[in-house]
């Protein structure tokens, strides 16, 4: 081969390696594009807890027979600006048709004792925890006028506000508050416990010197005892030897036998 054909294929080569390594602007485009997509979507971000429309809103205004709805008493449910319409049996409980209507209703104990779901029924204060639709004719309606919800209700995109900042640090300062105040109360408490077991150790220690002292003292009064005992039983043997001395001495003078002194 010669050298001219050796250069000449070197220099396809470098060219083809060159080629294969050189980076292709349509990936960096898609780069581009789905950045720009995503910051697009970022600041198009709507929050999920946003009020959807339901199955009846997105069909309107549809007949109770459409609406699979049964009942022969016409309830319409009254709540500021917002009027609810369905359909019960009496007899019915008056909070299962709320929930059927859609209808929010505040309740409290449910027992009906609080009175906090009261409302106006057809010019009569009732409370629907407790309360069943009436037996009227059928046709007749019930006309509930509900109290109005004063909790409003925001939705945001944002994570985080200002307000949420200033209630972060009010947050942090109760807590820290909280905690100092705390730890003062355990600590008064640790010093209180710490005193009475004090107390505890200088009473036990005071029974155990007194207990030690009386067993002591118990201890000489046996020592005393025993020491009289043994005298009196020395004394009483010492009686006894010469009592037998005499005797005896008696007894060998009585036979003619003297003594050797």
């Amino acid at each position: 081969m010669s050298p001219s054909t050796t250069s000449l294929l070197a220099l396809l080569a470098i060219i083809g390696v060159t080629v294969a390594f050189q980076p292709s602007a349509t990936p960096s485009h898609k780069g581009v594009s789905s950045a720009a997509s995503s910051s697009s979507a970022l600041f198009e971000y709507v929050p999920k807890w946003k009020k959807k429309e339901t199955l009846a809103d997105q069909l309107g205004d549809i007949s109770d027979d459409d609406k699979g709805l049964i009942g022969t008493i016409p309830v319409i449910f009254k709540q500021g600006n917002e009027t609810r319409r369905t359909l019960a049996n009496p007899g019915q409980p008056l909070s299962f048709v709320a929930a059927q209507a859609g209808q929010p209703v505040r309740y409290g104990c449910k027992k009906g004792e609080c009175g906090t779901c009261e409302c106006m029924a057809n010019g009569k204060w009732v409370r629907p925890c407790v309360e069943t639709v009436p037996d009227w004719a059928p046709g007749q309606e019930l006309v509930l006028i509900l109290k109005e919800l004063k909790s409003k209700s925001t939705s945001s995109g944002k994570f985080y506000s200002v307000r949420s900042f200033l209630m972060g640090f009010y947050n942090n300062f109760v807590g820290m508050f909280g905690f100092v105040k705390q730890r003062k109360a355990a600590k008064k408490n640790w010093e209180e416990r710490q005193e009475y077991e004090h107390l505890v150790k200088v009473l036990t220690a005071e029974k155990k010197a007194a207990r030690l002292a009386r067993e002591a003292e118990e201890a000489e009064e046996l020592k005393l005892e025993i020491a009289a005992v043994l005298a009196k039983e020395a004394e009483d043997a010492e009686v006894m030897r010469v009592k037998l001395t005499k005797e005896v001495a008696d007894e060998r003078e009585a036979a003619g036998v003297h003594q050797i002194r």
